[in-house]
């Protein structure tokens, strides 16, 4: 039984010309967020174990960020249960690598899912940039 969504999951891939490891250290490193992702973090910074992330509205969003090189993921996860963030997935093509993205927010009044397909849109594009 269905009983309502909770959230929104949108996804949108790019191809790009650049190996899946340099697409993986671009993602893996917290201090690129804001690079790629400014909609999320204007800056980051770590507090013991965590990440934080100064968001554009004024609010700190700590963030867990998970790397599997051998997997080509890479995960900015800021709820666990239920799942929110931002998951990537960066896979060989041969002369570059097929980068896809999905980003899983809350479903409440007012989300504007073609809003964050434009999200998706402009953060694969800026990863491709700086993997460039």
């Amino acid at each position: 039984m269905v009983v309502g969504m909770q959230s929104v999951a949108v996804s949108r891939s790019l191809e790009i010309d650049a190996a899946p490891s340099k697409v993986l250290e671009i993602l893996e490193d917290p201090d690129q967020l804001p690079r790629w992702a400014p909609g999320f973090a204007r800056e980051v910074r770590q507090e013991g174990e965590v990440w934080i992330a100064a968001h554009p509205l004024g609010f700190d969003l700590p963030f867990t960020l998970r790397v599997n090189r051998e997997h080509g993921t890479a995960d900015v996860i800021v709820s666990e249960t239920p799942p929110r963030g931002a998951y990537l997935r960066a896979l060989a093509t041969g002369t570059g690598c097929h980068l896809t993205l999905t980003i899983v927010v809350p479903a409440a009044d007012g989300v504007d899912e073609a809003g964050q397909v434009d999200v998706a849109e402009a953060e694969l594009r800026a990863i491709a940039e700086l993997a460039a």
